[in-house]
């Protein structure tokens, strides 16, 4: 078997997240409330992220029905609303290394998932088609 291309759609942030100011958290990595700057950056970024990633988001999916390739969309597939999704799973929580919450990196429930989606559109024959799903944590149901 040949080398196989799939495209990835990336997926947003969490909402509660600042690609200037960061998570909403303090140096021990404890929830902060009440960040106004923090908030106003947030609701900014979030009203303009769209506007940036919009236009590549139509250039790969062009790309995908022009040579056939698969695309795993990420932005459909994380939601930018649930904490879960995202770093440790929970803003204020710090992982057994010390590291608190991102809305920046994916959970480790999200990055199997992210794994498992490759795996299951690489199991597939080569077409143009879109895979999503949705992360859970175990015991969560269907």
């Amino acid at each position: 078997a040949g080398a196989r291309i799939i495209l990835v759609i990336p997926y947003q942030p969490h909402n509660e997240f600042s690609l200037v100011m960061g998570a909403p958290i303090n140096a021990d990595g404890e929830r902060v409330v009440g960040d106004v700057l923090g908030d106003f950056g947030r609701i900014f970024e979030r009203e303009n992220l769209s506007n940036l990633v919009t236009p590549m988001v139509k250039e790969m999916l062009a790309v995908a029905r022009e040579t056939g390739c698969p695309v795993v969309d990420l932005s459909q597939t994380l939601d930018p609303d649930n904490e879960e999704h995202y770093g440790t799973g929970r803003i204020g929580q710090v992982n057994e290394l010390g590291v608190p919450w991102s809305g920046a990196e994916p959970s480790d429930v999200s990055s199997g998932f992210i794994a498992d989606l490759l795996l299951h559109a690489l199991s597939k024959s080569q077409k143009s088609v879109i895979y999503i799903g949705t992360p859970r944590q175990e015991g969560e149901g269907k």
